[in-house]
C-alpha cells in the first residue's frame, strides 16, 4: 500500500542511525482502493512501536487484510475492508486498535 512505499522508500535511503524512527500521529481519511495487494499494513518495531494513526471513511478490496505489528492507539473509522483471502485483521503486538469503537485482541501471534 501508500503508507508502505512511503516507509520502504525511508527505511531504504534513511543512514543507519543508533535510534529507529518514529511513525506516529498520522491522519488518514477519504481512500478508496481496488486491487492492493495487503489494505493496510504499519510495522513498528519493539522499542518504537507505530503510535496514534487514524484511518477514516475507507474502502479496500485487497488480496490480504490488515496487518498491524507493533503499534499502539490505531483507530479505524467507518473503513471497510474486504480481503479476498485470509483475515480481515492480523494483530501482533498491536495495543489500543479500536474498530469503530470496539476493542480489537492482539494475538501476539502470527
Amino acid at each position: 500500500g501508500f503508507i508502505d512505499q512511503m516507509v520502504d522508500y525511508a527505511q531504504r535511503n534513511a543512514p543507519i542511525a543508533k535510534k529507529p524512527p518514529v511513525f506516529r500521529d498520522i491522519h488518514i481519511k477519504d481512500v478508496t482502493a481496488d486491487g492492493a495487494p495487503i489494505a493496510i499494513r504499519l510495522t513498528g518495531v519493539d522499542d518504537s512501536p507505530i503510535e496514534n494513526i487514524t484511518f477514516e471513511n475507507m474502502t479496500i478490496a485487497s488480496k490480504r487484510g490488515v496487518k498491524l505489528s507493533h503499534v499502539r492507539n490505531i483507530t479505524f473509522k467507518n473503513v471497510k475492508v474486504t480481503p479476498k483471502t485470509g483475515q480481515v485483521f492480523e494483530l501482533i503486538d498491536a495495543r489500543d486498535v479500536l474498530v469503530d469503537g470496539v476493542p480489537a485482541n492482539s494475538t501476539g501471534q502470527r
